[in-house]
């Protein structure tokens, strides 16, 4: 009989998959903000402003989690979006515009032409 059958199925997906965490303590520490705001937030000023709010939250939540300052993912998705079809948003969401910008630094670093001999980054 195995240890805590109540719960051993999800200790073995916890154990087989890498990506899930063990206890929920990011998503619980993501919403304390909402939590803490909910009180102020009462008054504001249309129904449906809260999912709209809501949403960027959850926009800012992310880039908090992947690292990415906020203010620089907003001031570069936010001047497309008024040119970016239904279909092509996905290509604006953290996770994706955070691979798009790896990729492009990656490519940069690649096909940089080597430094001279004698200069800072070349060999001496």
């Amino acid at each position: 009989m195995p240890l805590c059958p109540r719960i051993w199925a999800r200790l073995e997906v916890f154990l087989t998959h890498e990506q899930v965490e063990l206890d929920t303590n990011l998503a619980e520490n993501a919403m304390r903000p909402v939590a803490l705001g909910r009180k102020n937030w009462l008054h504001i000023g249309a129904e449906k402003a809260g999912p709209k709010i809501a949403a960027m939250l959850s926009l800012l939540a992310t880039c908090q989690r992947l690292g990415i300052s906020a203010r620089e993912y907003l001031l570069a998705v936010l001047p497309k979006l008024g040119a970016t079809s239904t279909a092509e948003v996905k290509r604006l969401t953290p996770q994706a515009w955070l691979r798009s910008r790896q990729t492009a630094t990656q490519t940069d670093l690649t096909s940089a032409p080597p430094a001279p001999m004698g200069t800072p980054g070349g060999y001496n």
